[in-house]
């Protein structure tokens, strides 16, 4: 609606001004023609009476009554005026009061006549009681006749030409209005409806209607727009799909997804880790306004902190690596919890010394007993046999300390995916932990199942 007013406004504006600046103009021309024409004729009517000058001579009584009758049939008034302005003869004043007549030097058609040739004028006559147009020129006797019309005429033809003006005036706007309606409607309707498709398209909404277009060149444009549309609405949903899916991916990973702008301003965080630290990490939000542990909040400025890409960094009993990514004017976190892993790590290098002293106690036995054996050949056959039994038992624990290492071997590189295909009894296996640690002394071994 606001495009129809303004294009409705840009249309009929101008071209109402123009038209009354016209019929103004054309009204004062018409105008200032008709005093033109009645100037004219009053001079030829002039140059007619002055060829009669007879009449003019002589300031009779007969020459005025004359001078009358011609008023009468004409409604041309006559005047003679000699040069020190005294009125001499007037058609329209009887001719005995005419000595009584005020002096005339000082009209503006008589100066002008005396001093330029011709003088025109127009003013109220109170003579006469109505407005009248004045023509004087002088005589060749020195003397000046001056002719007044009523202005009559020119107010008739002034009044029925304002008449006629009006009416024009008033159809023309009326046509004018109709046809900047229709303008207005024809050029703001395509207008309107493009920015209808606009505003559904500036708010998101899934479905925009593209309603038609009758005009071929509107028509294009809003093809290439749904075209463009089209496209950015697959794009969209393409992008849509793209970032559920590594929602998903961030959400189901076993570790934090952490990306930071420069101001340290959290734009994107996955479930990890609120799970790991306990707090919401809020998209938009601070890094360090979301968090309120002190040493949560030095874990961060740590790593913060780091130049190198990948770190280790402590925080309470738990170990992480961090892997810092610089991306454009954004930081990537990738954080992973590897306690477990630098606990097993730990466990298993004291594993490695436990298992290689476990390894050397059977085997020196079996050397040094072995040796003995070599060098003394004549050894009592009892003890020979007791170092037999001996060397056999060491053997058979080293043998077992061996498959004991390979299937631990085998378990570790299972991982934790192994099944069970049947029942174990709790209770053999602390029996048979009991029997293993019989020799430790009087060390005591407690086995809770």
């Amino acid at each position: 609606m606001r495009s129809f007013a303004k294009v409705f406004l840009v249309l009929f504006i101008p071209i109402f001004i123009a038209l009354l600046l016209t019929l103004y103009l054309s009204h004062n021309m018409m105008i200032s023609n008709a005093r033109n024409e009645l100037l004219q004729e009053m001079r030829n009517k002039w140059i007619i009476l002055a060829q009669q000058s007879c009449d003019l001579k002589f300031a009779t009584s007969q020459s005025h009554e004359r001078l009358a009758e011609m008023s009468r049939q004409t409604s041309l008034r006559v005047t003679l005026i000699n040069r020190s302005g005294k009125v001499l003869l007037d058609s329209l004043v009887p001719f005995e009061q005419i000595s009584n007549m005020e002096n005339h030097k000082g009209r503006q058609e008589v100066k002008d006549a005396i001093y330029s040739g011709d003088g025109f004028s127009s003013r109220f006559s109170s003579t006469t009681g109505m407005q009248m147009f004045y023509f004087a020129r002088m005589l060749s006797n020195d003397q000046i006749l001056r002719l007044a019309y009523p202005a009559t005429y020119v107010e008739s033809l002034q009044q029925k030409f304002t008449e006629q003006a009006v009416w024009l005036f008033f159809c023309l706007s009326l046509v004018i209005l109709l046809l900047a309606l229709y303008f207005a409607r024809k050029v703001s309707l395509p207008v309107q409806k493009l920015n209808y498709i606009a505003d559904n398209i500036e708010a998101g909404k899934a479905h925009v209607h593209f309603p038609s277009f009758k005009d071929p060149s509107m028509a294009k444009i809003a093809g290439l727009i749904y075209r463009i549309y089209s496209g950015m609405q697959k794009k969209n949903q393409e992008l849509t799909r793209d970032q559920q899916k590594l929602s998903h991916i961030f959400a189901n990973m076993d570790q934090g997804v952490l990306l930071l702008d420069k101001e340290d301003t959290i734009l994107h965080a996955n479930s990890w880790l609120e799970k790991e630290f306990g707090i919401k990490f809020t998209s938009g939000s601070s890094l360090f306004y979301a968090i309120n542990d002190i040493h949560l909040i030095s874990f961060f400025s740590d790593i913060l902190k780091q130049n190198r890409e990948l770190v280790r960094v402590f925080l309470h009993q738990n170990v992480f690596d961090v892997s810092i990514k610089q991306v454009a004017e954004q930081r990537l976190l990738l954080l992973r919890n590897v306690t477990k892993q630098v606990e097993y790590e730990t466990f298993k290098a004291e594993l490695t010394g436990n298992i290689s002293h476990e390894l050397k106690t059977p085997l020196a036995m079996i050397m040094g007993y072995a040796e003995t054996l070599r060098d003394t050949p004549d050894i009592d056959e009892t003890i020979r046999h007791r170092f037999l039994d001996n060397i056999y038992g060491s053997s058979v624990r080293l043998n077992n300390l061996i498959n004991d290492i390979i299937e631990l071997h085998r378990l570790e590189s299972i991982g934790n995916g192994f099944a069970i295909d049947k029942a174990i009894s709790l209770v053999d296996v602390a029996n048979d932990i009991s029997d293993f640690y019989t020799d430790t002394g009087n060390k005591t071994l407690t086995l809770e199942a």
